[in-house]
């Protein structure tokens, strides 16, 4: 049983990557490493859930949330513990696989997800969901002006909006509930868009994984207000073809991957990039696909170490792919190599405050339905914060374990003005007078714990 899109039409979508609508060992190629996966379920035909898609999502009780394709190839949103332990919380009962991309967590404490083909026309739909399960539709998309098949759940920005793409347009939804089109894209500009992130000068940076100058993918940067800034058009040879995500980094840049072409050809298989400040791209790395190298690199996520991580879905020294890590400077290092009983078909990582970071695999694992696998490099617990930058005065949430008890928090080093324990896995503070930018540390009875990024105190 197959669990390819039905949705398929363009090239970039029909790619062997499932999970991801798109669709290692490579690099410094190293011998024996250290770290291993752990599988933690591997899903069968009798499972509720089969066929997870997308990046986990960490939510206020502690939990991970996602989506997946159902054995019936029915569509489901579902949590889990990091036990393996899990809750169907929506099944959409469609007859075709829709799901493909996973779950956003916004300030109110819901999810936001999208379908690229629901909705009274069939062209989309943008949603919310509540840790209990309450589905709401928000916006069916019409396939006009609005756009259609948005591939990508919106991402929450620091002014609270959320922000999100379809293949042709960039749109808002704001916490009032008002839904905005706030940019048109035309296919020299960008088309088939995919994964939207918030820039370190806060703009908004948006993978198209086709279109562009050269048919050959973009990344286009616009304002909050809708305003375009730049595309940068991908050449199809050294920098690649068919980007497929973006990371803003610590270090200020973009880092992101392309699922095609590198090397003075363009017959590489794919390549890891960055983007400065200014907008100039370098090349990190580019893939072969042959013996001792990988292909086909998808979403990175950054650790508390301050590596990047990122994972191939072909090549490793099994053929189904491997975890990497990428130093800022610019040279991967592969972690482990995927074996079919672990899954494949990974979309990415997240790292869970425990400090492990999670993954699913959409086929593969022991029964061939997928699985859910942990991935641990030895990082301890931390603290992850809802938004990490504010006012003082201003609320922030933060999101960990242990917190029952808690007496501390500061902000680089300045005591929160007070601070509210909702439950063991979530809190706030008030940023306090005199804060400055820096980390923010929680002291529980029995730990301190340190954001994974600095919060940036606004003026």
């Amino acid at each position: 049983m197959s669990s390819n899109f039905t949705i398929c039409s363009e090239r970039a979508i029909c790619r062997t990557m499932v999970l991801s609508v798109i669709g290692l060992v490579f690099g410094a190629v190293s011998a024996s490493v250290a770290q291993t996966i752990t599988v933690i379920k591997s899903f069968s035909a009798t499972s509720a859930i089969a066929y997870p898609v997308g990046v986990p999502t960490q939510g206020r009780d502690g939990l991970l949330y996602g989506q997946a394709v159902d054995s019936s190839l029915s569509n489901l949103d579902f949590r889990l513990n990091t036990s393996g332990s899990g809750v169907v919380l929506h099944n959409f009962n469609f007859t075709t696989t829709n799901v493909i991309s996973g779950l956003t967590l916004a300030a109110d404490g819901n999810f936001y997800g999208t379908l690229p083909s629901d909705g009274a026309s069939n062209n989309g739909l943008l949603f919310k969901l509540s840790r209990g399960g309450v589905f709401m539709s928000l916006h069916e998309f019409t396939g006009g002006t609005d756009g259609y098949a948005p591939l990508y759940p919106p991402v929450q920005a620091a002014n609270g909006t959320l922000y999100g793409t379809t293949r042709t347009t960039m749109y808002s939804y704001n916490p009032a509930g008002v839904y905005q089109v706030l940019y048109s894209f035309s296919t020299d500009q960008a088309f088939s868009l995919d994964q939207l992130v918030q820039d370190a000068q806060g703009n908004l940076d948006a993978v198209s994984i086709e279109g562009g100058a050269n048919n050959c993918g973009s990344i286009v940067k616009l304002s909050t207000q809708g305003k375009l800034l730049s595309v940068l058009s991908f050449d199809c040879l050294g920098q690649g073809m068919d980007p497929v995500g973006i990371l803003a980094a610590s270090d200020g840049n973009l880092y992101g991957t392309t699922s095609l072409g590198g090397n003075t050809r363009g017959s590489g298989m794919g390549t890891i990039f960055r983007i400065d400040a200014a907008g100039t791209l370098t090349t990190l790395y580019t893939f072969t696909g042959k013996q001792g190298d990988g292909a086909e690199p998808v979403f990175l996520t950054q650790g508390t170490d301050g590596l990047i991580y990122g994972i191939t879905v072909s090549g490793g020294a099994h053929g189904y792919g491997a975890i990497f890590s990428l130093p800022l400077s610019g040279v991967p290092t592969i972690l482990y190599s995927f074996r079919q009983g672990d899954g494949t078909l990974s979309a990415g990582l997240v790292q869970d405050t425990n400090g492990k970071f999670y993954g699913f695999a959409e086929q593969g694992g022991a029964f061939g339905f997928g699985s859910f696998y942990s991935f641990d490099t030895g990082l301890g617990p931390f603290v992850a914060l809802q938004k990490y930058q504010g006012k003082v005065g201003s609320t922030v949430q933060i999101l960990g374990q242990g917190f029952t008890g808690t007496k501390s928090v500061s902000f680089n080093g300045v005591a929160a003005s007070s601070l509210t324990v909702s439950s063991d896995t979530y809190m706030t503070a008030i940023v306090p007078t005199g804060a400055s930018t820096g980390s923010v540390v929680v002291v529980t009875p029995t730990a301190t714990l340190t954001s994974n990024k600095l919060f940036t105190v606004n003026q």
